[in-house]
């Protein structure tokens, strides 16, 4: 792994400890955003877990995060060499293993001979453990994103669909039924040339790392520049609050008065559709083709999970203040 890669040449104002520094993600880096990917999205409790192809309550979360890391990998190298996909990397990481620390980084799962996909372990919890060990790298945060003119390729779509055969039924439901905006509301317009609409994609921030304001300032930073790219808006899903709240711009942040760049640059943002329970209205009645089951048998991953369910969609504008009120 090469050196760390260079800091932006513009913040847009967020500021952030001298430790930290955000960078432009490259292609070399892209087993370290599916290892983070994994974990936030299947090794940690999510909706996502429900998404997936193993659907059955009590599914082994390795397993998907193993299986992630392989069939989603087309998909995050699209992600990561968009070039509109970013890092908060730690200049002061301390290394638990000497060949990481000589290497400026490393990811241990091959090397450490992890238990494979479809092989039985005793222990889940600790095969899980060997898996966040193994993740000895100082990239702490990332924010993916996509020029929406330009969407991955029809094939590595399908990879999606097939890994989260219920990503596309729950979120064109809720586009139909809970989207509150109306149809022809230029929000919902399609871009028609680049750099008009962002697609965010996915922000984790490394375990250990948590509750120092990475993800707020990194989501922030990716607006502003988007904005100085020209782009007029940008669009995310999340099922996290904190996330969901880096997009609203009050002025305090843990009892204190900061500087909020979004917010000073006349941005605003809303939730045109909020899931106070996926297991609410219909959702719970979407089925899937059962991976192992019998032919044309149906599972409902929806009705058996015990997880964060809130969803919330959220369009922020980023065109000047003057562009707004025409």
């Amino acid at each position: 792994m090469p050196p760390l890669p260079p800091p932006v040449a513009d913040t847009h104002g967020v500021e952030l400890p001298p430790r930290y520094r955000i960078c432009l993600l490259t292609e070399e880096y892209t087993d370290w955003i599916k290892a983070l990917y994994s974990d936030g999205f299947l090794l940690r409790c999510t909706p996502w877990v429900a998404f997936s192809r193993a659907v059955p309550p009590g599914s082994s979360r390795r397993r998907l995060a193993l299986r992630a890391f392989t069939e989603l990998d087309a998909f995050h190298r699209y992600l990561v060499t968009s070039g509109l996909s970013y890092a908060i990397f730690d200049t002061e990481y301390m290394f638990e293993r000497p060949g990481s620390a000589a290497a400026g980084g490393h990811l241990y799962w091959e090397d450490d001979g992890l238990a494979t996909i479809g092989e039985e372990v005793e222990d889940e919890d600790a095969e899980v453990k060997r898996m966040i060990d193994g993740m000895d790298f100082p990239l702490v945060c990332h924010a993916l994103s996509y020029d929406g003119f330009a969407p991955p390729p029809a094939e590595v779509q399908e990879a999606v669909a097939e890994f989260y055969p219920l990503r596309g039924p729950v979120f064109t439901y809720i586009s139909q039924h809970l989207d509150t905006r109306p149809a022809d509301h230029p929000d919902r317009q399609a871009p028609t040339e680049p750099n008009q609409v962002l697609m965010r994609h996915g922000c984790i921030t490394k375990r250990g790392y948590e509750g120092r304001g990475l993800m707020t300032a990194l989501n922030r930073f990716v607006a502003l520049e988007a904005r100085a790219r020209g782009f007029r808006g940008l669009s995310v899903g999340t099922n996290s609050p904190t996330v969901m709240r880096s997009y609203f711009f009050d002025n305090e942040d843990e009892g204190e008065k900061r500087r909020n760049p979004m917010a000073a640059a006349g941005m605003r943002s809303f939730v045109f559709a909020h899931v106070e329970d996926l297991c609410k209205y219909s959702l719970k009645d979407i089925g899937v083709e059962a991976e192992d089951g019998k032919e044309g048998a149906e599972v409902y991953p929806l009705r058996g999970h015990n997880l964060q369910r809130q969803v919330w969609l959220i369009w922020c504008d980023l065109a000047p203040p003057a562009l707004l009120l025409l």
